[in-house]
Protein backbone atom coordinates (compact mmCIF):
# COMPACT_ATOMS: atom_id res chain seq x y z
CA UNK A 1 0.00 0.00 0.00
CA UNK A 2 2.64 2.76 1.00
CA UNK A 3 4.56 1.56 -2.12
CA UNK A 4 1.32 2.55 -4.28
CA UNK A 5 1.28 5.87 -2.16
CA UNK A 6 4.84 6.69 -3.16
CA UNK A 7 4.15 6.02 -6.53
CA UNK A 8 1.09 8.03 -6.85
CA UNK A 9 3.10 11.24 -4.63
CA UNK A 10 5.44 11.13 -7.70
CA UNK A 11 3.85 11.10 -10.58
CA UNK A 12 1.84 14.09 -9.23
CA UNK A 13 5.36 15.67 -8.49
CA UNK A 14 6.16 14.87 -12.22
CA UNK A 15 3.17 15.89 -13.61
CA UNK A 16 3.42 19.70 -11.76
CA UNK A 17 6.58 19.81 -12.71
CA UNK A 18 5.69 19.60 -16.42
CA UNK A 19 2.84 22.32 -15.83
CA UNK A 20 2.54 25.76 -16.79
CA UNK A 21 3.17 28.82 -14.13
CA UNK A 22 -0.83 29.98 -12.96
CA UNK A 23 -1.33 33.00 -13.24
CA UNK A 24 -2.48 35.22 -9.73
CA UNK A 25 -5.79 35.42 -10.87
CA UNK A 26 -6.20 31.68 -10.88
CA UNK A 27 -4.34 30.73 -7.79
CA UNK A 28 -6.35 33.16 -6.12
CA UNK A 29 -9.03 30.52 -7.09
CA UNK A 30 -6.79 27.68 -6.59
CA UNK A 31 -5.92 28.74 -2.88
CA UNK A 32 -9.50 29.56 -2.19
CA UNK A 33 -11.17 26.45 -3.15
CA UNK A 34 -8.01 24.09 -1.81
CA UNK A 35 -8.67 26.07 1.94
CA UNK A 36 -12.38 26.00 1.21
CA UNK A 37 -12.04 21.95 0.99
CA UNK A 38 -9.66 21.42 3.38
CA UNK A 39 -11.88 23.39 6.22
CA UNK A 40 -14.37 21.36 5.44
CA UNK A 41 -12.72 18.28 5.96
CA UNK A 42 -11.58 19.96 9.26
CA UNK A 43 -14.48 20.74 10.25
CA UNK A 44 -15.88 17.48 9.69
CA UNK A 45 -13.39 15.65 11.73
CA UNK A 46 -14.13 18.33 14.56
CA UNK A 47 -17.98 17.20 15.06
CA UNK A 48 -16.38 13.42 14.29
CA UNK A 49 -14.25 13.69 17.38
CA UNK A 50 -16.83 15.57 19.40
CA UNK A 51 -19.26 12.89 18.99
CA UNK A 52 -16.86 10.50 19.58
CA UNK A 53 -14.37 10.74 22.61
CA UNK A 54 -14.05 14.50 22.91
CA UNK A 55 -12.79 14.48 25.97
CA UNK A 56 -9.50 12.17 25.26
CA UNK A 57 -9.00 13.64 21.17
CA UNK A 58 -9.23 17.38 23.06
CA UNK A 59 -5.40 17.91 22.35
CA UNK A 60 -5.91 16.72 18.76
CA UNK A 61 -9.55 19.11 18.43
CA UNK A 62 -6.73 21.66 19.59
CA UNK A 63 -4.79 21.66 16.77
CA UNK A 64 -7.55 21.32 14.48
CA UNK A 65 -8.63 24.23 15.88
CA UNK A 66 -5.46 26.35 15.25
CA UNK A 67 -4.97 25.02 11.61
CA UNK A 68 -8.86 26.29 11.03
CA UNK A 69 -7.59 29.90 12.17
CA UNK A 70 -4.62 29.46 9.74
CA UNK A 71 -7.42 28.96 7.40
CA UNK A 72 -8.94 31.32 7.67
CA UNK A 73 -6.15 33.72 7.95
CA UNK A 74 -5.09 32.56 4.44
CA UNK A 75 -8.54 33.59 2.78
CA UNK A 76 -8.57 36.70 4.45
CA UNK A 77 -4.95 37.07 2.97
CA UNK A 78 -6.15 36.00 0.13
CA UNK A 79 -9.40 38.01 -0.23
CA UNK A 80 -6.45 41.03 0.13
CA UNK A 81 -4.20 40.24 -2.68
CA UNK A 82 -2.08 38.97 -0.38
CA UNK A 83 -1.36 36.06 -2.26
CA UNK A 84 2.17 35.09 -1.26
CA UNK A 85 1.02 35.26 2.63
CA UNK A 86 -1.85 33.24 1.53
CA UNK A 87 0.02 30.65 -0.48
CA UNK A 88 2.13 30.47 2.32
CA UNK A 89 0.01 29.94 5.06
CA UNK A 90 -2.21 27.43 2.54
CA UNK A 91 0.28 25.04 2.17
CA UNK A 92 2.13 26.09 5.52
CA UNK A 93 -0.43 24.98 8.16
CA UNK A 94 -1.65 21.85 7.21
CA UNK A 95 1.83 20.66 6.53
CA UNK A 96 3.80 22.16 8.97
CA UNK A 97 1.02 22.67 12.25
CA UNK A 98 -1.93 20.44 11.43
CA UNK A 99 -0.67 17.15 9.97
CA UNK A 100 2.64 16.62 11.72
CA UNK A 101 0.74 17.85 15.03
CA UNK A 102 -2.13 15.01 14.88
CA UNK A 103 -0.08 12.38 13.55
CA UNK A 104 2.52 12.56 16.66
CA UNK A 105 -0.07 12.72 18.70
CA UNK A 106 -2.42 9.72 17.61
CA UNK A 107 0.65 8.12 15.42
CA UNK A 108 0.96 7.22 11.86
CA UNK A 109 -1.43 4.30 12.00
CA UNK A 110 -4.21 6.98 11.75
CA UNK A 111 -3.09 7.86 8.38
CA UNK A 112 -3.02 11.54 8.82
CA UNK A 113 0.39 11.64 7.17
CA UNK A 114 -0.87 10.82 3.87
CA UNK A 115 -2.42 14.36 3.17
CA UNK A 116 1.32 15.31 2.69
CA UNK A 117 2.12 13.57 -0.51
CA UNK A 118 -0.55 15.70 -1.79
CA UNK A 119 2.00 18.62 -1.88
CA UNK A 120 3.29 17.45 -5.17
CA UNK A 121 0.85 18.67 -7.31
CA UNK A 122 -0.26 21.06 -4.99
CA UNK A 123 2.98 23.37 -5.07
CA UNK A 124 2.93 23.51 -8.58
CA UNK A 125 -1.05 24.89 -8.39
CA UNK A 126 -0.21 27.69 -5.81
CA UNK A 127 3.05 29.00 -6.35
CA UNK A 128 4.40 30.67 -9.81
CA UNK A 129 7.50 30.16 -11.73
CA UNK A 130 9.31 32.98 -10.37
CA UNK A 131 8.92 31.22 -6.79
CA UNK A 132 10.03 27.93 -8.14
CA UNK A 133 12.45 27.89 -5.22
CA UNK A 134 9.48 27.16 -2.27
CA UNK A 135 7.97 24.74 -4.67
CA UNK A 136 10.99 22.30 -4.35
CA UNK A 137 11.64 23.52 -0.82
CA UNK A 138 7.95 22.89 0.46
CA UNK A 139 8.29 19.44 -1.78
CA UNK A 140 11.51 18.50 0.21
CA UNK A 141 9.61 19.36 3.81
CA UNK A 142 6.75 17.53 3.22
CA UNK A 143 8.53 14.56 1.87
CA UNK A 144 10.96 14.37 4.86
CA UNK A 145 8.33 15.33 7.08
CA UNK A 146 5.99 12.02 5.68
CA UNK A 147 9.44 9.60 5.88
CA UNK A 148 9.81 10.61 9.67
CA UNK A 149 6.28 10.86 10.94
CA UNK A 150 5.65 6.90 8.81
CA UNK A 151 9.12 5.95 10.82
CA UNK A 152 8.87 7.18 14.40
CA UNK A 153 4.82 8.20 14.77
CA UNK A 154 3.78 4.18 16.76
CA UNK A 155 1.37 3.81 18.51
CA UNK A 156 3.17 3.22 21.18
CA UNK A 157 4.71 6.37 21.80
CA UNK A 158 1.48 8.64 20.85
CA UNK A 159 0.50 11.35 22.98
CA UNK A 160 -3.22 10.29 22.47
CA UNK A 161 -3.36 6.75 23.19
CA UNK A 162 -6.76 5.03 20.71
CA UNK A 163 -7.33 1.30 20.22
CA UNK A 164 -5.84 -0.50 17.18
CA UNK A 165 -9.37 -0.82 15.62
CA UNK A 166 -10.11 2.89 15.80
CA UNK A 167 -7.02 3.72 14.35
CA UNK A 168 -7.90 1.06 11.32
CA UNK A 169 -11.25 3.18 10.80
CA UNK A 170 -9.84 6.67 10.86
CA UNK A 171 -6.88 5.29 8.16
CA UNK A 172 -9.89 3.92 5.74
CA UNK A 173 -11.14 7.37 6.16
CA UNK A 174 -7.84 9.52 5.93
CA UNK A 175 -7.12 7.33 2.83
CA UNK A 176 -10.14 8.30 1.47
CA UNK A 177 -10.38 11.65 2.03
CA UNK A 178 -6.73 11.77 0.83
CA UNK A 179 -7.14 9.92 -2.44
CA UNK A 180 -10.38 12.57 -3.22
CA UNK A 181 -8.17 15.56 -2.08
CA UNK A 182 -5.74 14.60 -4.97
CA UNK A 183 -8.55 13.94 -6.98
CA UNK A 184 -9.72 17.11 -6.90
CA UNK A 185 -5.88 18.86 -6.76
CA UNK A 186 -5.98 16.73 -10.53
CA UNK A 187 -8.86 18.31 -11.42
CA UNK A 188 -7.93 21.59 -10.36
CA UNK A 189 -4.30 21.09 -11.80
CA UNK A 190 -6.20 19.74 -15.33
CA UNK A 191 -8.41 22.98 -15.78
CA UNK A 192 -4.82 25.39 -15.17
CA UNK A 193 -3.47 23.44 -17.95
CA UNK A 194 -6.75 23.80 -20.42
CA UNK A 195 -6.46 27.36 -19.28
CA UNK A 196 -3.03 27.79 -20.04
CA UNK A 197 -3.40 26.29 -23.92
CA UNK A 198 -6.36 28.71 -24.33
CA UNK A 199 -4.52 31.58 -23.44
CA UNK A 200 -1.54 30.16 -25.44
CA UNK A 201 -4.10 29.56 -28.49
CA UNK A 202 -5.38 33.21 -28.14
CA UNK A 203 -1.50 34.53 -27.71
CA UNK A 204 -0.31 32.53 -30.94
CA UNK A 205 -3.19 33.94 -33.15
CA UNK A 206 -3.08 37.53 -31.51
CA UNK A 207 0.97 37.12 -32.68
CA UNK A 208 -0.04 35.62 -36.33
CA UNK A 209 -2.22 39.00 -36.47
CA UNK A 210 0.48 41.19 -35.59
CA UNK A 211 3.18 39.67 -37.98
CA UNK A 212 0.27 39.58 -40.90
CA UNK A 213 -0.83 42.96 -40.34
CA UNK A 214 -0.27 47.09 -41.02
CA UNK A 215 -0.76 48.32 -37.53
CA UNK A 216 -1.47 52.07 -38.53
CA UNK A 217 -3.94 51.02 -41.77
CA UNK A 218 -5.36 47.26 -40.36
CA UNK A 219 -4.82 46.17 -43.68
CA UNK A 220 -2.88 43.09 -44.59
CA UNK A 221 0.91 43.79 -44.61
CA UNK A 222 3.31 43.22 -47.29
CA UNK A 223 4.47 39.56 -45.64
CA UNK A 224 0.75 38.38 -46.01
CA UNK A 225 0.14 39.50 -49.07
CA UNK A 226 3.08 37.95 -51.16
CA UNK A 227 2.20 34.64 -48.99
CA UNK A 228 -1.37 35.08 -50.30
CA UNK A 229 -0.37 35.66 -54.02
CA UNK A 230 2.28 32.86 -53.73
CA UNK A 231 0.46 30.18 -51.95
CA UNK A 232 -0.03 26.43 -53.94
CA UNK A 233 -2.64 27.07 -56.33
CA UNK A 234 -0.99 30.24 -57.54
CA UNK A 235 -2.99 33.16 -57.49
CA UNK A 236 -4.56 34.02 -60.54
CA UNK A 237 -6.46 37.85 -61.85
CA UNK A 238 -4.89 41.18 -61.52
CA UNK A 239 -2.07 42.49 -59.24
CA UNK A 240 -2.47 46.35 -58.67
CA UNK A 241 -0.24 48.94 -57.11
CA UNK A 242 -1.75 52.15 -55.47
CA UNK A 243 0.02 55.31 -54.75
CA UNK A 244 -1.12 58.63 -53.02
CA UNK A 245 -0.36 61.34 -55.28
CA UNK A 246 1.64 64.54 -53.78
CA UNK A 247 1.87 62.11 -50.08
CA UNK A 248 5.44 63.35 -49.33
CA UNK A 249 4.15 66.94 -49.98
CA UNK A 250 1.51 66.63 -48.05
CA UNK A 251 3.68 65.04 -45.29
CA UNK A 252 6.33 67.94 -45.15
CA UNK A 253 3.46 70.28 -44.76
CA UNK A 254 1.57 68.94 -42.46
CA UNK A 255 3.35 66.49 -40.52
CA UNK A 256 3.50 62.74 -39.97
CA UNK A 257 0.53 62.74 -38.19
CA UNK A 258 -1.95 64.54 -40.76
CA UNK A 259 -0.11 61.57 -43.38
CA UNK A 260 -1.05 58.61 -40.65
CA UNK A 261 -4.61 60.07 -40.84
CA UNK A 262 -5.15 59.89 -44.73
CA UNK A 263 -3.30 56.87 -44.72
CA UNK A 264 -5.37 55.27 -42.41
CA UNK A 265 -9.03 57.16 -44.37
CA UNK A 266 -7.41 56.10 -47.90
CA UNK A 267 -7.21 52.17 -46.43
CA UNK A 268 -10.39 52.60 -44.96
CA UNK A 269 -12.03 53.60 -48.49
CA UNK A 270 -9.90 50.98 -50.76
CA UNK A 271 -11.34 48.31 -48.11
CA UNK A 272 -14.87 49.08 -48.79
CA UNK A 273 -14.64 49.67 -52.48
CA UNK A 274 -13.23 46.53 -53.29
CA UNK A 275 -15.12 43.09 -54.56
CA UNK A 276 -15.64 40.79 -51.14
CA UNK A 277 -12.91 38.17 -53.50
CA UNK A 278 -10.31 40.99 -53.94
CA UNK A 279 -7.35 41.47 -51.45
CA UNK A 280 -5.88 45.12 -50.44
CA UNK A 281 -2.85 45.51 -48.53
CA UNK A 282 -0.54 48.05 -47.70
CA UNK A 283 2.78 47.68 -49.49
CA UNK A 284 4.74 49.99 -47.64
CA UNK A 285 4.51 54.39 -47.52
CA UNK A 286 1.99 55.94 -49.16
CA UNK A 287 1.77 52.54 -51.44
CA UNK A 288 -1.30 49.85 -51.31
CA UNK A 289 -1.62 46.80 -53.35
CA UNK A 290 -4.47 45.02 -54.78
CA UNK A 291 -5.35 41.07 -55.58
CA UNK A 292 -8.12 41.09 -57.73
CA UNK A 293 -8.89 37.34 -58.24
CA UNK A 294 -9.84 35.67 -60.85
CA UNK A 295 -10.40 39.13 -63.04
CA UNK A 296 -9.68 39.73 -66.40
CA UNK A 297 -7.93 43.11 -67.12
CA UNK A 298 -11.82 44.82 -67.55
CA UNK A 299 -13.19 43.64 -65.55
CA UNK A 300 -10.30 44.45 -62.99
CA UNK A 301 -9.99 48.09 -64.93
CA UNK A 302 -13.50 48.74 -63.51
CA UNK A 303 -13.44 47.91 -60.52
CA UNK A 304 -9.94 49.72 -59.91
CA UNK A 305 -11.26 52.65 -61.66
CA UNK A 306 -14.44 52.97 -58.69
CA UNK A 307 -11.57 52.39 -56.33
CA UNK A 308 -9.90 55.65 -58.01
CA UNK A 309 -13.07 57.68 -57.72
CA UNK A 310 -14.44 56.65 -54.52
CA UNK A 311 -10.88 58.25 -53.02
CA UNK A 312 -11.02 61.00 -55.18
CA UNK A 313 -14.52 61.34 -53.88
CA UNK A 314 -13.64 61.28 -49.81
CA UNK A 315 -12.89 64.16 -47.78
CA UNK A 316 -9.98 63.86 -45.03
CA UNK A 317 -10.81 65.71 -41.88
CA UNK A 318 -7.65 66.88 -39.64
CA UNK A 319 -6.95 69.17 -37.10
CA UNK A 320 -9.48 71.76 -38.69
CA UNK A 321 -8.10 71.18 -42.52
CA UNK A 322 -9.95 69.51 -45.08
CA UNK A 323 -8.11 67.18 -47.05
CA UNK A 324 -8.90 65.61 -50.31
CA UNK A 325 -6.41 63.70 -52.03
CA UNK A 326 -5.88 61.17 -55.91
CA UNK A 327 -4.19 57.88 -56.41
CA UNK A 328 -2.20 56.54 -59.51
CA UNK A 329 -2.98 52.59 -60.17
CA UNK A 330 -0.78 50.34 -61.66
CA UNK A 331 -2.17 47.17 -62.88
CA UNK A 332 -0.83 44.02 -64.60
CA UNK A 333 -2.42 40.46 -65.32
CA UNK A 334 -1.02 37.74 -63.67
CA UNK A 335 -1.84 33.72 -64.90
CA UNK A 336 0.18 30.72 -64.82
CA UNK A 337 2.58 31.76 -67.29
CA UNK A 338 4.12 35.10 -65.35
CA UNK A 339 5.09 34.73 -61.61
CA UNK A 340 3.51 37.23 -58.73
CA UNK A 341 7.31 38.78 -58.97
CA UNK A 342 6.93 39.59 -62.71
CA UNK A 343 3.55 41.01 -62.88
CA UNK A 344 4.45 43.00 -60.13
CA UNK A 345 7.10 44.33 -61.44
CA UNK A 346 5.01 44.92 -64.51
CA UNK A 347 2.13 47.08 -62.63
CA UNK A 348 4.80 48.78 -60.62
CA UNK A 349 6.35 50.26 -64.66
CA UNK A 350 2.44 50.64 -65.21
CA UNK A 351 1.92 52.48 -62.08
CA UNK A 352 4.94 54.71 -63.10
CA UNK A 353 3.79 55.55 -66.25
CA UNK A 354 0.52 56.65 -65.07
CA UNK A 355 2.63 59.39 -62.90
CA UNK A 356 4.54 60.68 -65.62
CA UNK A 357 0.77 61.35 -67.23
CA UNK A 358 -0.57 63.36 -64.69
CA UNK A 359 -1.47 61.03 -61.58
CA UNK A 360 -4.78 60.10 -60.65
CA UNK A 361 -5.44 57.69 -63.28
CA UNK A 362 -5.60 53.86 -63.53
CA UNK A 363 -3.07 52.44 -65.83
CA UNK A 364 -2.75 48.87 -67.33
CA UNK A 365 0.48 47.22 -68.75
CA UNK A 366 0.07 48.83 -72.05
CA UNK A 367 -2.33 51.15 -72.18
CA UNK A 368 -3.50 54.42 -70.39
CA UNK A 369 -6.92 55.56 -68.84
Amino acid sequence: MRRILYAWWLRGSLIGARGLASPARERVVVINQFMLLVLLVTLAYQMLYLLTDAERMRPVMMVHGLSILGFLLALLANYRRHYLSAALLSLGVPMMIQVPGVTYMISADSGMHLFLLSSGVLTFLVFSNQLRWLRYLFLVVSTLLFVLLDSFCTPEIAAVTLPAEQLRVMFLLNLVSFVLLLYALSTLFHGQLILQGGRIERQARDLAHLANTDLLTQLPNRRRIITEAQRSGLFQGVVAIADIDHFKAVNDRYGHACGDAILQKVAQVLQHSIREVDRVGRWGGEEFIFLLSYSSAEEALRVLERVREQVEATEVQFEGHAFRVTISIGMAVMDAERSFDEALREADNALYRGKRQGRNCVVTEAIAY
